[in-house]
């Protein structure tokens, strides 16, 4: 079983670079105690001894949370924000995590960046902001075509996979995290450029991919192999996992207005389109973020098919063809893809062989991150119809109900119509005959004319009462 690797604090050269030591140092290795097989129960007794303590597990565990509280140390501030004062990171299994403020600064107390590069194992360098100065001379060391620095430097926002001699470079976009912030799921460009020895990450904003990436490898280092390929998958796969918390958070705040839309009262729906309108921006600011993901994925899955298309008859050549380039007898190896069946292999055809196990390998874990985007597209589809059926329904309901205040509104006018109709008759009646002029039966001395204008006055209101009960105005 292998080490983890150390991610502490030294204090060699301070203020220049953050280090740890190398794999199998006393430090790293806790070997566990075998725990004692309990004695045999006698039989005169009743009850069984207990076995001694596991006293290895305790330290072990120990050991782990100081490596763990390193680890952080390393990347994290005080205040528990990710460290910007260091723009370097340089990481290998064989040596462990180097922090630097400048590429020239990126060395151990023994190494410095050449010999840290000639170690054996890929290497990681994670550059934060980098200037054109540092752009050339790692284009230059590394052979990183214009085209590419032109992309990083410009911080061109697509999302690609481009195939180049050396290397493969690789564009994915990850998103701002601050939910209090006002770029909130911003789309921020990560650049992997994918060599055969090692891998190079660009950034111009800080990133808590290489933080979560290196602690996956210190939490997983005995079960698996840290290639460049692998490297470029658990960046992309970080990325990918970050957007799952975004879309459950979605899913329920459409639930719940899905819930709400039909039973709100009428006091409460104020901000109910509002609400709409903030997670519908919300999904289509994480169908944004995903669109592309997709096409990088399936590109680079068919770069490694590609690869790895050796056929059963090429295979079972190979023997055959190293036999007659080196004079001796074909060799077996083993079928897994870590270890060889001697030494000697390590030289001669089951390279290759390896290589092909290792790519079939990361065409499986790129498999499984083109699951999972193309699952959360599919969720955030679904989430996105889901509101706007919500949006629909909670503006039928609103005009249903702006309906029913004009139906109440037309019946009071029709009523007051009608009420209206019934009065003003009467009162021009009762005006003509108060007037200040002479009028028939004014010479009368009785009372006659009187009752006869009252008399007619409560026919025209019953006719009128009859007339809108009939036709149910009242």
């Amino acid at each position: 079983m292998s080490s983890v690797p150390g991610l502490n604090k030294t204090s060699s050269v301070p203020g220049l670079y953050k280090t740890s030591p190398v794999p199998g140092a006393e430090t790293n290795t806790v070997p566990l105690a075998k725990t004692p097989s309990p004695a045999p129960r006698t039989s005169g007794s009743s009850v069984r001894p207990s076995p001694e303590p596991y006293s290895g597990r305790k330290s072990h565990y120990h050991k782990r949370r100081r490596r763990q509280q390193h680890h952080e140390e390393l990347f994290l501030d005080k205040d528990g924000f990710i460290d910007e004062s260091y723009r370097f990171t340089f990481f290998n299994p064989a040596v462990g995590t180097v922090r630097a403020q400048e590429i020239a600064d990126l060395r151990t107390p023994t190494m410095d960046l050449a010999s840290l590069l000639q170690v054996g194992g890929c290497f990681w360098i994670d550059v934060l902001r980098p200037s054109f100065q540092e752009m050339h001379l790692l284009s230059k060391v590394f052979g990183i075509h214009a085209l590419t620095v032109e992309d990083i430097m410009t911080q061109d926002a697509r999302e690609k996979c481009e195939i180049h001699a050396n290397y493969y470079f690789v564009c994915f976009r990850s998103f701002d995290f601050d939910t209090n912030g006002e770029s909130y799921l911003e789309p921020k460009c990560v650049y992997n450029v994918v060599l055969r020895e090692g891998i190079i990450t660009f950034h111009m904003e800080p990133s808590v991919h290489q933080y979560h990436v290196l602690r996956r490898i210190r939490r997983q280092i005995d079960h698996i192999v840290v290639t460049p390929d692998w490297l470029n998958y658990a960046i992309i796969d970080d990325i990918t996992d970050l957007l799952a918390p975004i879309l459950h958070r979605v899913e329920f705040d459409v639930d719940a207005i899905d819930e709400l839309v039909l039973v709100i009262s009428s006091s409460e729906q104020s901000d109910m389109l509002l609400r709409i309108s903030t997670v519908r921006k919300r999904i289509m600011m994480a169908m944004r973020l995903l669109q592309g993901k997709a096409d990088v994925v399936r590109a680079l899955i068919k770069r490694f098919e590609s690869a790895t298309a050796f056929s059963t008859t090429q295979i079972s050549a190979l023997p055959v063809l190293f036999e007659r380039a080196t004079g001796a007898p074909p060799t077996v190896w083993s079928d897994s893809p870590r270890r060889y069946a001697s030494s000697a292999d390590r030289n001669g055809v089951p390279d290759v062989v390896l290589d092909q196990r290792k790519g079939h390998e990361t065409i499986l874990y790129l498999g499984d991150v083109l699951d999972h985007i193309v699952t959360m597209m599919q969720n955030a589809t679904h989430y996105d119809n889901m509101l706007g059926r919500a949006q629909t329904n909670y503006l039928a309901q609103i005009s249903i109900e702006l309906t029913e205040s004009s139906n109440s509104t037309n019946d009071v006018v029709a009523k007051l119509s009608a009420l209206a109709a019934i009065v003003v008759p009467l009162n021009f009646i009762t005006g003509m005959w108060g007037a200040n002029v002479k009028v028939p039966g004014q010479d009368i001395d009785n009372l006659h004319y009187f009752f006869y204008i009252l008399g007619m006055c409560l026919l025209y209101v019953v006719i009128a009462v009859c007339f809108a009960r009939r036709y149910r105005i009242f």
